[in-house]
């Protein structure tokens, strides 16, 4: 694919240039209860640091796209608007700097605990307990399906989990992994979200190879 080959943002933010490289792209196909609510989104990400990533997603209104960049070592992130309404084009994109902020997380589902359970060949059920004390049943399920790759492509975002259970998911995920394999790299071909009641949201993804370097001054 002949998109997001390079481009380079030069911005006046902070004192010292950071450099991000990102050589994978995630591209996500979101299903939801009501078709017309689904989706396409990316996630450009450095397969060997996982401390940052790139989200590039579109507005379900104004079909704009938009971008944010995760830092989780500076605890920052970094919003831009991006020109084009289609990502997978051969003209370039021009990022737009809008805001820098610090992450908010804001808990919406509540559990005690995690537990793994493996359901067939890389696939598994994650399922957050709630205290036996509360009168509702689990508010997160999640099904997965993983593929080995060549590469570290394994990361977990789902904007209704704070930054912290993500990275608790993801850790469980990454442990379990490592006592069934020993080592490999893979990452999360379909993944489905049950939470709250009767909420439904799928991604379908597929790893795309790029080079892309963005420049922050």
């Amino acid at each position: 694919m002949k998109f997001l080959i390079f481009f380079l943002l030069s911005l006046s933010l902070t004192a010292s240039a950071q450099q991000y490289k990102f050589d994978y792209m995630l591209k996500s196909e979101n299903i939801r209860e009501d078709s017309k609510y689904n989706s396409t989104s990316f996630d450009m990400i450095k397969s060997k640091d996982h401390t940052y990533y790139m989200e590039v997603g579109q507005n379900s209104i104004t079909g704009k796209y938009y971008s944010i960049l995760f830092d989780y070592d500076k605890k920052e992130f970094y919003r831009f608007d991006i020109n084009n309404r289609k990502i997978i084009s051969p003209s370039p994109l021009l990022f737009t700097f809008k805001s820098i902020t610090s992450p908010i997380d804001v808990q919406f589902i509540y559990y005690n605990d995690l537990q793994i359970e493996k359901i067939g060949k890389y696939r598994y059920k994650i399922i957050g307990n709630k205290s036996k004390k509360r009168k509702k049943k689990n508010e997160l399920e999640i099904t997965l399906e993983l593929e080995p790759h060549t590469h570290d492509l394994l990361i977990f975002d789902f904007e209704p989990l704070t930054t912290e259970q993500q990275q608790e998911i993801l850790v469980l995920l990454k442990n379990t992994l490592k006592s069934e394999n020993g080592s490999g790299h893979f990452f999360i071909k379909e993944i489905t979200f049950h939470y709250f009641k009767d909420s439904l949201f799928k991604k379908k993804i597929t790893p795309v190879k790029i080079d892309v370097n963005l420049n922050i001054e």
